[in-house]
């Protein structure tokens, strides 16, 4: 990976991180070790930890993005999100699909939805105190 697209990866590792923080008013922070250790994913945020992918164009995302951001969540015993976000193109994200009403939570049933989705999403699963 070069080092303009590992820079463009880590600004918008941190842009989530900022939103988050705007969107919903709660502290979170990257994963650092995320380099030195596997399956940490980029972003956690209690009880998800989100994959932040940043790509210039691609018709839909990489299956290994869900892939590693799965991997991330069973690792780490989180609900894996995933985030990306295409030049010139809204933020989209990937959920599984438990989170949105009585399915299995397994790898391969998934949903897509909204920056602004997902927000609703977070709010409606994070403990009331802490917002």
């Amino acid at each position: 990976m070069s080092k303009a697209a590992r820079n463009k990866g880590l600004n918008f590792e941190r842009a989530v991180v900022n939103m988050l923080k705007d969107d919903l008013g709660i502290n979170c922070k990257r994963v650092l070790d995320q380099y030195r250790e596997g399956n940490l994913g980029d972003v956690v945020l209690e009880p998800f930890v989100i994959e932040c992918k940043r790509y210039a164009s691609m018709p839909f995302p990489a299956k290994a993005w869900w892939d590693q951001a799965w991997a991330a969540g069973e690792h780490m015993s989180l609900t894996p999100i995933l985030v990306w976000k295409f030049d010139r193109l809204p933020i989209q994200c990937m959920v599984p699909l438990s989170l949105l009403g009585d399915y299995p939570h397994e790898q391969h049933n998934t949903a897509t939805v909204s920056w602004d989705t997902l927000m609703m999403i977070f709010r409606e699963e994070l403990n009331d105190d802490v917002l």
